[in-house]
């Protein structure tokens, strides 16, 4: 059994026998993560982004890639894409993480810094992540994008609806496209996506706890004028 199924295990049975309520499940699971012995030591880097689905992930991630091109990318994404091409069917979150936890591995052996290419907005999947990356002496930040959701949302709304209409929204046609009815229901679609992820990871149960920065060493900060540079630009590409 690698360090990974280890570790997978020890949650999965927390989950599977623990019958307390969130708070102490939250808490219980808190006490489970490997302690690090030394903390002062220089270690290897590791970013874990969390955002729902439209949130800027990508956005972030080309930035920091273009200014720190050391680090490598585990994106869920491709490994759910690369899973469901090589298995012929839509892989569990079991056999995701797997994958996760199999490149971590390669990532330690050397230690190359990464980043998290994810929403990780679920509590007890973010803690195997860190449980992970702390037996490899990972030193883990997290760049939460969540706060900015109502700015980037839009945007992607706009995105989407260009694809799926195949047309140019401008700001002379944006009023006239928003009333196509067609329009409406991919905007409906992804609202009630973002709904059901704020529902499925009870985040805001996290930020109304204080648990958002469990188990992390640093929070990096999001650069508002990077979110609003792209917003702008965005703005400026449509009319």
């Amino acid at each position: 059994m690698t360090i990974y199924e280890r570790i997978f295990q020890k949650y999965k049975n927390l989950i599977e026998t623990y019958e307390g309520d969130y708070d102490g499940l939250a808490e219980k699971a808190a006490s489970l993560l490997i302690r690090i012995e030394n903390p002062e030591k220089s270690r290897p880097k590791a970013i874990i982004m969390l955002g729902y689905s439209g949130n800027g992930k990508s956005t972030w991630l080309r930035n920091w890639i273009r200014n720190h091109p050391e680090y490598g990318i585990i994106s869920m994404d491709q490994i759910e894409t690369g899973l469901y091409y090589s298995k012929k069917r839509k892989p569990t979150d079991e056999e995701i993480l797997q994958e996760v936890g199999e490149q971590i591995h390669e990532y330690g052996l050397e230690e190359k810094p990464m980043i998290f290419d994810g929403l990780f907005l679920n509590l007890l999947t973010r803690y195997i992540i860190i449980d992970t990356l702390r037996v490899y002496g990972y030193e883990i930040s997290i760049v939460d994008l969540t706060p900015i959701i109502e700015r980037t949302l839009p945007n992607r709304i706009l995105d989407v609806a260009e694809k799926k209409l195949r047309i140019k929204i401008t700001k002379e046609n944006i009023d006239e496209v928003q009333r196509n009815p067609y329009f409406q229901r991919i905007a409906k679609t992804i609202m009630d996506y973002y709904k059901q992820e704020q529902v499925s990871t009870c985040f805001k149960d996290q930020v109304t706890r204080n648990l958002v920065q469990s188990g992390i060493d640093n929070i990096i900060p999001i650069n508002q004028d990077d979110v609003k540079k792209e917003a702008e630009k965005k703005k400026t590409q449509k009319g």
